[in-house]
């Protein structure tokens, strides 16, 4: 009776516990067995936030009269959803940044999905394949228990009630997803700051080496014409090697600061900024992004002007993420904004994705510079990514990408599985400088993906 009124004096009505948001230790000091109380953090664990003070019934060891013991010193909260939706988002974003592989532009995607869950009812094999680790199993089990009229209400249907939906899928999608329709309205976004003091890379070559080719090439001029060099060859390059030698003399450190910022009006409007600086680089500005995003108009799944990404053919024809993760071969196809470093890879442009019943359409167009090492008649040598960007290969390569996809859901026609998609991919990419190196391309290629 003693201890019953002590905890009561503590969880009193003026402060109860709100279970919700209780920490591990605090749900260890309520009058339950430590086994009761370890099974109510791995309940909220598993499910999150409960709806109702009975929902603890559903937790293992949890009795009627335990329950009644319980009522007076614990509550449920749910009037503030968007700050526990926000904790969430920071729970789970230094879970991601603690984990090996996730690139940075998946980790802004995910984080757009954690403020606007994916209402799982209306959700298609595309729309889950892009969470994080949800393999295309996992994503075809939801949907084909959706196709048999059922319908998920809550995480308790998610975790076990959907045939064939593994634990560890269940786990990576619970967190990204509603079971009802949820409008988000007002204004909203984030910044974010980045300081890197000690960049990594290092020059292949020294002050010394310029010098010993700049010197090469002023005493041995005669043997350079007598190989086919002209005057004005041999200028060019002591020119280049002369502006390279004097940048590479002037970098006091590797430093460099990005700045971030993203905003959100409603469900329907994103847009984005990001500025690089590199202290290692002459000017204020070194590099530089930015998108306006729509998305759920009419018939258009999404809109983008700005810095973008694409992946069609999941990656076997284009991919231009430019960001590598270990022991992952799933690649979500479609279109999403770009607000990575991305050097030598990016597309900026216009890019549009519909949607109609079955039927989906992708297009996009790019004019983007490129970094390349130039010949002394103005033609390309060698595309290249180099950190410092010397001026003398920054953006002196004009790059045009045109493409589009066309797909055709086929699930579930006749026995065709749940999943099967046939897709036309087409891909077309010029430069505005003649290179027998580097030519622009065209190409086309059908795919037929198919899950048995």
């Amino acid at each position: 009776m003693f201890l019953a009124f002590v905890l009561i004096s503590v969880f009193s009505p003026a402060s109860q516990l709100d279970i919700n948001r209780a920490t591990p230790e605090q749900i260890r000091q309520l009058p339950v067995e430590a086994t009761v109380a370890e099974h109510i953090s791995e309940y909220l664990q598993e499910y999150g936030q409960i709806n109702s003070i009975y929902e603890l019934m559903e937790v293992r060891g949890m009795t009627s009269s335990l329950l009644e013991e319980l009522k007076p010193i614990v509550y449920v909260s749910g009037a503030e959803e968007d700050v526990m939706r926000l904790r969430k988002v920071h729970r789970i974003q230094r879970r991601l940044a603690s984990e090996e592989g996730p690139t940075k532009s998946a980790v802004e995607e995910w984080q757009d999905m954690l403020l606007s869950p994916l209402n799982i009812n209306r959700a298609t094999v595309d729309e889950l394949v892009v969470l994080d680790n949800v393999s295309l199993v996992d994503a075809v089990a939801v949907v084909k228990h959706l196709n048999s009229g059922q319908e998920i209400r809550s995480r308790r249907d998610l975790a076990g009630r959907v045939p064939g939906l593994s634990n560890y899928g269940y786990r990576n999608m619970r967190d990204f997803v509603s079971y009802e329709e949820m409008s988000w309205s007002g204004l909203g976004g984030n910044y974010r700051l980045e300081y890197d003091s000690d960049a990594y890379w290092e020059t292949e070559v020294s002050l010394g080496d310029f010098s010993s080719a700049l010197q090469v090439l002023e005493e041995d001029t005669a043997e350079f014409r007598e190989a086919g060099y002209t005057r004005q060859e041999i200028d060019f390059f002591q020119a280049r090697l002369l502006e390279e030698q004097d940048l590479l003399s002037t970098i006091q450190g590797r430093g460099s600061v990005r700045n971030r910022v993203r905003v959100r009006a409603g469900r329907l409007f994103r847009a984005g900024a990001w500025i690089d600086q590199k202290l290692f680089e002459p000017g204020m500005v070194n590099g530089y992004k930015g998108f306006v995003q729509a998305q759920g108009i009419g018939p258009f799944e999404c809109l983008y002007l700005g810095d973008y990404r694409v992946t069609l053919g999941q990656g076997l024809l284009l991919d231009n993420i430019g960001e590598l993760r270990a022991r992952t071969s799933e690649r979500p196809e479609g279109i999403y904004n770009d607000l990575s470093e991305n050097p030598g890879a990016g597309f900026r442009g216009g890019a549009a994705e519909i949607g109609y019943s079955r039927f989906g359409l992708l297009g996009f167009f790019s004019k983007t510079r490129r970094d390349a090492i130039l010949n002394p008649d103005s033609t390309v040598n060698f595309y290249i990514v180099t950190t410092p960007r010397f001026s003398t290969f920054k953006d002196v390569l004009g790059e045009t990408d045109i493409g589009g996809s066309f797909r055709f859901d086929m699930s579930d026609l006749f026995v065709i599985p749940t999943g099967t998609r046939f897709g036309l991919n087409a891909l077309s990419v010029t430069y505005d400088r003649d290179s027998s190196l580097m030519p622009g391309f065209w190409m086309c290629r059908v795919m037929l993906m198919c899950l048995t």
